[in-house]
């Protein structure tokens, strides 16, 4: 990544970032843009790659082609990493036990996912609170700093002990295809479309596809980043039902890109801060609510010149987030 004109004092002689190899999701992503940005100011930043099996141990890169660019020639093998105090480690939620792997670098923390949390440390159950405890005790021992990535995220640990003084917000922004062609999303054609994401929520999506056979609906999958920016960007409704186990992108990706998002309220979706949309566009999922969310997004269709406004504030502060991301990554690592 090209330098800033003025570099940066960082705290740290290295910034290692631990990050599964060869997936493309949010976070990987996310992991990615942070390399990007403190090799920006401070050129002391490493994506440090886990999970990448034997077999794949001759595939340089190990991330995915979407997210090379982030990271460029700043990568190594997790094993290789300087376990020095000099330096910190910042670790994805879903790889606790990786903070038990270095004895003498600082660490943070980062929870990108509560849900992914809990999945990741009771083996996908939702009642094993007693191994879960026996991680957050670990992560009370290790770290020195919590990173959230929402605020449902800094709910949770505070429930959980955590206190301030050893929490920093540090979020996300969505994919630069997104946000730049967010001046111009509302002035694209749109269709009578219907979007949802079928490896979320689809059971009740399913129960309100089938109370509204009337709508087209159209399943975000198998799309590069691009396909998925043309489709939102053609689509009036975005609805995403289910678990929203961190602040989510898609939401937001739709959202600039000038659809109506209509969510249940599970996870951050509870949050206002997490999801700062009007309450009547949130709908838990109960009995008879499948009813409801059809009826919602027949009237955001038929009225959407007029409520695609409703949404104004929410596109302001999703076009704000990557400044506020860079403000906020200078201040945790930098002097």
């Amino acid at each position: 990544p090209e330098r800033a004109a003025e570099s940066l004092e960082s705290k740290y002689k290295k910034v290692y970032v631990a990050c599964p190899s060869f997936i493309k999701t949010g976070g990987p992503e996310l992991l990615h843009q942070l390399v990007y940005w403190l090799n920006h100011y401070f050129g002391n930043a490493v994506i440090a790659y886990l999970d990448y099996g034997e077999e794949k141990r001759a595939k340089v890169p190990f991330s995915h082609p979407e997210f090379f660019h982030y990271v460029c020639g700043s990568a190594e093998l997790f094993e290789e990493i300087e376990d020095s105090p000099e330096n910190v480690l910042v670790v994805p939620e879903g790889w606790s036990l990786t903070c038990t792997k270095v004895k003498n670098m600082k660490q943070m923390f980062w929870w990108l996912s509560v849900d992914n949390f809990i999945a990741s440390v009771t083996y996908g159950g939702q009642d094993d609170q007693e191994n879960t405890k026996k991680v957050l005790n670990m992560l009370e021992n290790v770290i020195d700093l919590h990173l959230v990535q929402s605020e449902y995220a800094g709910d949770y640990i505070r429930k959980n002990g955590f206190p301030d003084d050893r929490i920093e917000y540090l979020s996300d922004y969505i994919n630069q295809t997104y946000l730049d062609n967010a001046d111009t999303a509302l002035e694209c054609p749109k269709e009578d479309i219907v979007l949802y994401n079928p490896k979320k929520g689809f059971d009740f999506v399913e129960k309100v596809m089938k109370v509204s056979p009337d709508l087209q609906w159209r399943a975000i999958e198998k799309m590069t980043t691009i396909q998925v920016g043309e489709l939102m960007r053609k689509a009036k409704v975005y609805i995403d039902f289910g678990n929203h186990p961190g602040k989510d992108r898609i939401p937001r990706e739709a959202a600039v890109s000038g659809c109506i998002v209509i969510t249940g309220r599970k996870g951050s979706a509870a949050y206002f801060e997490d999801v700062p949309i009007p309450e009547k566009y949130k709908i838990a999922e109960e009995e008879g609510s499948a009813e409801k969310v059809a009826h919602v997004i027949r009237q955001s269709i038929k009225d959407y010149d007029t409520l695609i406004h409703d949404f104004d504030d929410y596109r302001a502060r999703i076009l704000s987030e990557k400044e506020r991301f860079i403000k906020d990554a200078i201040r945790i690592f930098g002097k």
